[in-house]
């Protein structure tokens, strides 16, 4: 009967394992997606200014500007289907930044609520 308990908890200790492992992964992919699409769109915004002279004043300007033309899609929201929030560049900043608000689409938060905030200049 010990025998039997031993085992149920060693198994039971390894599916726990495994479940913490699975969602730590999909956590770090989903954030490197979020992180992914908000330096292409630093990106972009930089190739834009260096076409145009100057810099774009919205994420639908990247993609609807017919002479200078980065992006022939961008995604409308970030992996957790909140929207992206661009702040075009500004002199005084000296920069533009891109932000996924994270999760729960607020300002602030910790882990998977985290701001991720890419600047460009």
């Amino acid at each position: 009967m010990r025998k039997n308990v031993i085992i149920v908890i060693v198994v039971l200790a390894v599916a726990t394992a495994v479940v913490i492992g699975l969602q730590y992964s999909r956590h770090v992919c989903t954030v490197g997606a979020t992180r992914s699409t908000l330096s292409a769109i630093a990106v972009a915004s930089q190739q834009f200014k260096a076409n145009s002279n100057a810099w774009p004043r919205s994420l639908t300007e990247l993609t609807h500007d017919p002479q200078y033309i980065i992006f022939k899609t961008l995604p409308p929201a970030d992996v957790w289907g909140n929207p992206i929030l661009y702040v075009p560049y500004n002199t005084n900043a000296g920069c533009g930044v891109a932000i996924s608000w994270g999760a729960d689409g607020k300002p602030g938060g910790t882990k998977q609520n985290r701001d991720r905030v890419v600047p460009f200049k």
